[in-house]
C-alpha cells in the first residue's frame, strides 16, 4: 500500500420518536397531533491520502443514507398518515488539512473542502381518511309537518 494512503470506514444508526403538529391547508380546516417515528442509517466510506512533506491530503469516497419517515394522528374529522422513505448516495472528493496536537499525532483537528454529486430516490405515501361524524348538530324538539 501507499505511504500515506488510509482507508475510513463509518456507519451510523439512530431513530427518534416525538410529536408534530400537522396544520393542513384547505382539509377541514382542523390541525391534527401526530406521532413521529424517524430511523436512519449511514455508510460512508472514504480514501485519503496525505500529500509528503506537505499539511494536506485528498479524498474520494462515496456515502449512502436511508432516512425513514413515519407519522400519523387524528382529529374529530379525519386520520392522517405519511410515510416516508428516501435513499441518497453521494460521491465526494475533495482537499484538506490537519496538524499534530501532540507529539504521537493522536489528536488532531482537521478542516476540508468536499464537492460532491449525489442522487435520491423517495418512496412517498399519504393516507388522508374522513370520518363520518356530522359536523351539523341535530335539532331537538322537531316534528314532522304533517
Amino acid at each position: 500500500m501507499l505511504d500515506g494512503l488510509s482507508i475510513l470506514l463509518m456507519g451510523l444508526y439512530g431513530t427518534g420518536s416525538g410529536d408534530a403538529l400537522y396544520v393542513p391547508q384547505g382539509l377541514f380546516g382542523n390541525s391534527v397531533s401526530m406521532g413521529v417515528d424517524l430511523e436512519r442509517t449511514d455508510v460512508e466510506g472514504l480514501l485519503i491520502y496525505q500529500l509528503p512533506n506537505f499539511p494536506l491530503y485528498v479524498f474520494v469516497g462515496s456515502r449512502y443514507v436511508l432516512l425513514k419517515e413515519h407519522m400519523k394522528g387524528s382529529n374529530a374529522t379525519a386520520s392522517v398518515r405519511f410515510d416516508i422513505d428516501s435513499e441518497i448516495t453521494i460521491v465526494k472528493a475533495g482537499i484538506g488539512s490537519s496538524a499534530d496536537l501532540n507529539d504521537d499525532g493522536r489528536h488532531r483537528p482537521f478542516g476540508n473542502v468536499p464537492a460532491g454529486v449525489g442522487f435520491a430516490k423517495s418512496r412517498h405515501a399519504f393516507a388522508l381518511v374522513r370520518s363520518s361524524i356530522s359536523k351539523t348538530p341535530s335539532r331537538t324538539g322537531a316534528r314532522p309537518s304533517t
